[in-house]
Order: C-alpha cells, then structure tokens, then sequence
C-alpha cells in the first residue's frame, strides 16, 4: 500500500492515459468480437438454408426425346 500513496503526480497521470488507451483498446475489441459474431451467424443461417435445401431434393423430370437412338437401334439390328 505505501508504493501507491508514492506515486506522484505524472505517474498518475500516466497510469491514467495507460488505463484510458487499455479501455479504448477493449472497446475496439468488444465491437470486432461483436462483428465477427455476426458474420458467423450470418454464414450458420446461410449453411442451414443450403443443407435444409440438399435435405429436399427436388423431384427431377426428364423429357428427353429418345426416337433417334431407338431408330438407330433399329437400323442396326
């Protein structure tokens, strides 16, 4: 305790800005975190979207027109 009733004015002063920057520096890191947090949150919704769609698959219809290759068949037997 007696080192604290020692120090003198500049160094409190500088105790001070040092703590002030600590507390600016938390700041900016609070808002990245924050920032970050919300672009994973972003990404998780836009994966489960992508992984609920790859779930239902879309029944696929194909029309394709297979009298050529049959008439080919044809001729070739």
């Amino acid at each position: 305790m007696e080192t604290t009733k020692n120090i003198t004015g500049i160094e409190k002063d500088s105790l001070e800005l040092v703590l002030e920057e600590f507390a600016e520096e938390q700041k900016s890191h609070v808002k990245s975190i924050a920032d970050l947090v919300t672009a994973v949150n972003v990404l998780t919704n836009k994966f489960n979207n992508f992984e609920e769609k790859l779930n239902t698959p879309k029944g696929i219809s194909v029309s394709t027109d297979t009298r050529p290759i049959q008439e080919i068949v044809r001729k070739g037997s």
